[in-house]
């Protein structure tokens, strides 16, 4: 369906281009039990980035199942399975 409210999709691959290109020095703030840990879009798509490229190093490939855990936080825990 066109949308007449958008130029662009609002896809994943869409949004992290914009808070990376254009929010690059904002901050993201994540509340630990006993501490705030602070960091910028940059240092986020940074981090993406290297988690991404260890992903493919790993033969992570299109269609491979890939689940994650994150508890809204800066930190994350992958598990990887590959289903044939």
């Amino acid at each position: 369906m066109k949308s007449t409210i958008m130029d662009y999709n609002l896809s994943l691959n869409n949004i992290f281009w914009r808070v990376e290109k254009l929010y690059y020095d904002r901050e993201i703030v994540s509340r630990l039990s006993d501490k705030i840990f602070k960091y910028t879009y940059k240092d986020f798509a940074l981090r993406v980035r290297k988690l991404s490229n260890f992903v493919l190093n790993k033969g992570i490939r299109r269609g491979d199942v890939v689940g994650s855990i994150a508890w809204n936080t800066h930190r994350i825990a992958w598990n990887t399975h590959k289903y044939h």
